[in-house]
């Protein structure tokens, strides 16, 4: 009952998409494993924001679901986030591992009861979608043998070319 969209970006069309993330005003939701804690970035503190991996989320659409044991985790399945992974390129390796956004937008609570999630964060993951589509084109991309089809941009193209590897 959730819905992804797969992509790979350079690494400047990339801080375009946190750009417009930042002007749609989420958080950034990401773990400190060191201390155990959730940090939460809004707007006046997103030039901290370097993580490759985050949940988005608006405090206005309902409360997080947190799970305290072992580890302070965030319960996705019933929470209101999109998850949040940026595409992450290692020239050492050769590789470009896929970013991606993801949502569930319903879920069983409890007593077994399907809970459709809030109507206007998956207006906001449609959104997101949106600009990815607009910005990264859908494209086959050639691979030693096979052809694969992705959202992927003219930078990513090109490495790709030049030897590197798509992964997930």
């Amino acid at each position: 009952m959730g819905r992804q969209i797969n992509y790979y970006m350079s690494e400047e069309v990339d801080n375009k998409f946190i750009e417009f993330i930042k002007e749609q005003n989420y958080e950034f939701l990401f773990y400190d494993f060191k201390n155990n804690a959730l940090i939460r970035l809004n707007k006046e503190k997103y030039n901290e924001f370097n993580e490759k991996y985050a949940y988005l989320y608006k405090p206005e659409y309902e409360e997080l679901f947190m799970k305290d044991e072992p580890l302070v985790r965030i319960d996705q399945i019933a929470s209101p986030v999109i998850d949040f992974t940026r595409t992450n390129i290692d020239h050492d390796e050769k590789i470009v591992i896929r970013g991606r956004i993801w949502i569930e937008t319903k879920y069983y609570n409890s007593s077994g009861e399907l809970v459709e999630k809030n109507a206007e964060l998956v207006k906001d993951y449609n959104r997101l979608v949106r600009w990815i589509k607009k910005n990264v084109p859908f494209r086959e991309i050639i691979q030693e043998d096979y052809v694969e089809k992705e959202y992927a941009n003219d930078e990513i193209v090109e490495l790709v070319k030049q030897g590197y590897k798509l992964t997930i």
